[in-house]
């Protein structure tokens, strides 16, 4: 039988755990009061700093830069405020392109047509002022890879001064949402325009997730969420429906001879359509409980797609819109010029 710790042991340890609690405690206050103090100088001082300027001032005392993004959240949401009411923004991430002019509070101007490679997104303010005359839809696209490869191809060389095109690179920061929303809703500063907001997204359960994020917002900025939705945004692809056909174009590509070192046709890795995995299928059931996904919910196609998606146990990125004639532009010219 283990002989229990005497009286001086279980004393020891107890001090450990305050000295443990104690040690947090003051690391995560001097955290919430540096993170203040910056704040506070921005807000006096009338300048704009990002998250990322924050965590390099004191990059040991924050550890990571997930630490300053959360207090900064948290302090927004304590406050009742947007983050920019802070004045504190995200660095610059998403991309955008197209048919349209900024004129910023200082003056600057953005044309969306100057760069192909696309502009960083800006962290819009209630001064700026959009000119949207030429522009008859919006596409939201998940991948920043997408998104080149689309900006360079003849389909944009068509419809780029129509239409503008928006990456945030995966799942959407506050400055590529609040851009979004000033050139979708309309409001006097963008001139009362409402361009209609397509989705392309890869078919899986994180492709669907970024779309929701857009349109319905986030769990970690409930607070922010109003200012930032698209609720008018719909789902251009890729969906189900578009499966078969690819699927029998992929098989016609590996009936030519796309085999690995074992023999065996790998075309399905190749072009983008793959099985679930676990962690995907952990995430469609998770999902399936949010309320957008309920079965009386408002998305009731988008449920259906996560049902089939769980029924075949497939997922398919865009690219294997590739196998469609004409490939994904071809495609995607279509879509636009059908809506």
């Amino acid at each position: 039988m283990r002989t229990p710790p005497d009286k001086a042991e279980v004393i020891r340890r107890l001090e450990v755990i305050f000295e443990n609690i104690t040690d947090t405690l003051l690391a995560n206050t001097a955290v919430l009061v540096r993170i203040l103090e910056l704040v506070h100088e921005a807000l006096s001082a009338d300048v704009v700093i990002t998250k990322r300027d924050i965590y390099y001032r004191h990059p040991a005392l924050f550890v990571k830069q997930a630490v300053v993004d959360r207090y900064v959240d948290d302090i927004a949401c304590a406050f009742g405020v947007p983050r920019l009411s802070l004045n504190v923004a995200a660095a610059a991430k998403g991309l955008v392109v197209g048919g349209f002019t900024c004129r910023r509070g200082d003056g600057t101007v953005l044309e969306g047509l100057s760069d192909r490679e696309g502009l960083l997104i800006p962290n819009v303010n209630l001064t700026d002022r959009f000119r949207l005359s030429r522009v008859s839809w919006i596409l939201v696209v998940e991948k920043e890879a997408t998104f080149r490869s689309l900006a360079s191809s003849n389909f944009w060389d068509t419809l780029v001064s129509s239409g503008i095109m928006i990456t945030a690179k995966g799942y959407p920061d506050v400055a590529t949402r609040t851009f979004l929303r000033a050139i979708s809703t309309p409001s006097p500063q963008n001139g009362f325009r409402c361009a209609p907001v397509y989705a392309l997204m890869d078919y899986d359960p994180d492709g669907i997730a970024i779309m929701s994020t857009y349109k319905y917002g986030s769990f970690a900025l409930a607070h922010e969420n109003t200012k930032l939705v698209v609720p008018q945004m719909g789902w251009l692809g890729i969906r189900s429906s578009v499966l078969p056909s690819c699927a029998a174009a992929l098989t016609e590509s590996s009936n030519h001879g796309n085999e690995d070192a074992n023999g065996e046709s790998n075309v399905h890795q190749v072009q983008g359509l793959l099985r679930l995995t676990t962690r995907d299928r952990r995430k469609a059931l998770k999902m399936l409980e949010w309320d957008v996904f309920a079965e009386n919910g408002p998305e009731p196609r988008w449920r259906m797609e996560f049902q089939v998606m769980l029924m075949l146990n497939v997922k398919a990125e865009i690219q294997i819109m590739e196998a469609q004639t004409g490939g994904l532009a071809g495609w995607l010219q279509a879509e636009l010029n059908g809506l």
